[in-house]
């Protein structure tokens, strides 16, 4: 006879903490706990439930899923945006840090969009938002929610001029943090 018992994270990771095997009398019920090594050769196969003995294999395996699909979508993603750094056009939509590029803000950190309103030799000129917010997260959501779309959105006397150069000098420093093409 085994008994054992296994623990479980919402059912999906589970593992076996102990097993014991037994030798019991049928007719009095009496028995005694007996070494797996004396019995070893009598198993075929173990007798714990695959899923009981080998479930935490099912959940590391979404797990290395999860973070490799992350891995491929983030290298995606850079080189989206690399692209767009080398390639600037007019009407991208860059996520910054726009109190460390425009002066128009007294707040140290302060995050915004930026438009591409024109190209020249080899420079592009922006449009800094009028909207500032203390959160990256709010910044994209303007982008997202397009609340960019509204005229008067981007002030067109606040604007800042950069060549590609610098943009990927930018971007490296973490200033502009994402490109949109819409």
């Amino acid at each position: 006879m085994l008994t054992y018992r296994y623990r479980h994270f919402w059912y999906l990771i589970r593992f076996v903490t102990s097993r014991k095997y037994a030798a019991y009398c049928n007719r009095c019920n009496n028995g005694h706990v007996i070494e797996r090594a004396a019995i070893a050769d009598k198993l075929t196969s173990d007798p714990v439930p695959f899923m009981d003995r080998r479930g935490w294999m099912v959940g590391l395996g979404a797990i290395a899923a999860l973070v490799g699909l992350v891995v491929v979508v983030g290298i995606q993603h850079d080189g989206e945006v690399a692209k767009m750094l080398a390639e600037p056009k007019i009407g991208d939509i860059y996520e910054a840090e726009i109190s460390q590029i425009s002066s128009g803000f007294t707040n140290p950190h302060v995050y915004g969009l930026l438009r591409i309103v024109g190209i020249a030799d080899g420079k592009a000129t922006f449009e800094i938002a009028h909207n500032g917010y203390d959160k990256k997260r709010s910044a994209s959501k303007d982008y997202s929610e397009a609340a960019y779309k509204v005229a008067g959105y981007f002030d067109a006397d606040d604007t800042a001029t950069y060549s590609t150069d610098e943009l990927k000098a930018l971007y490296d420093k973490r200033l502009i943090y994402d490109i949109d093409r819409p």
